[in-house]
């Protein structure tokens, strides 16, 4: 039981008292455990953690640690930036071999070297046209005529059958409306009736009464 007992103990890394398993937590990235008063973590805290919050648990120190690291790359990062930003600011300084002086002249032998190869071209453009057939009026006529009788006729189609489909609809609904308008007038004289029978009834009930009230005849 003794031998039991000394392995169970563990000594904290913070006071580097003895502790037993059950009182220290471990850390998740040095290993290292603590007391729980050592740690920063209660008891009560642990107890209601999860097995993998308790498995991803850090110290302290290690939080310090990799709170540091994650800021060392940042400085190294503005540095890098200014220095890119001052290279582009000397090779802009740089003068640029192509002055605007040659880009002007290489511009003006490419043209006048394209010049007579347009000139080639637009003559034989127009003696095409001037020999091909060119059509009459009557031709152009004739399709012109052709054509608005075809854009009216397609045109004209969907409106007719959306104006039948329209009235079809419109004939259905009047008649619709028509059933319903008698079927009201039919509910309001049944209505009258029931309201006629129903004075006549409650004169009936009064008079019983009357009767049945009073005195029996000697």
């Amino acid at each position: 039981n003794i031998r039991k007992k000394k392995k169970m103990a563990i000594h904290c890394t913070n006071c580097k008292k003895v502790a037993e398993i059950r009182d220290t937590i471990q850390c998740f990235t040095c290993n290292n455990k603590y007391h729980f008063d050592c740690s920063g973590c209660s008891e009560k805290l642990y107890q209601l953690m999860t097995t993998e919050k308790r498995k991803q648990w850090k110290c302290t120190t290690c939080i310090k640690k990799s709170r540091c690291e994650s800021e060392k790359p940042l400085h190294n990062t503005t540095n890098i930036h200014q220095n890119i930003t001052t290279r582009k600011k000397q090779n802009k300084i740089k003068s640029n071999p192509s002055s605007p002086s040659a880009v002007h002249a290489d511009n003006g032998s490419k043209a006048s070297s394209t010049k007579p190869s347009k000139s080639k071209t637009t003559n034989k453009i127009d003696s095409y046209s001037l020999d091909s057939s060119v059509p009459s009026e009557g031709d152009t006529y004739d399709q012109y005529i052709s054509l608005e009788v075809i854009t009216k006729n397609m045109e004209e189609q969907p409106c007719i059958s959306n104006d039948l489909e329209l009235k079809e609809q419109i004939g259905t609904l009047t008649l619709d409306l028509i059933t319903t308008q008698k079927e009201l007038e039919n509910t309001i004289c049944e209505n009258h009736e029931l309201k006629r029978t129903v004075s006549k009834l409650t004169q009936e009930v009064k008079a019983l009464k009357i009767i049945c009230s009073s005195p029996p005849i000697t």
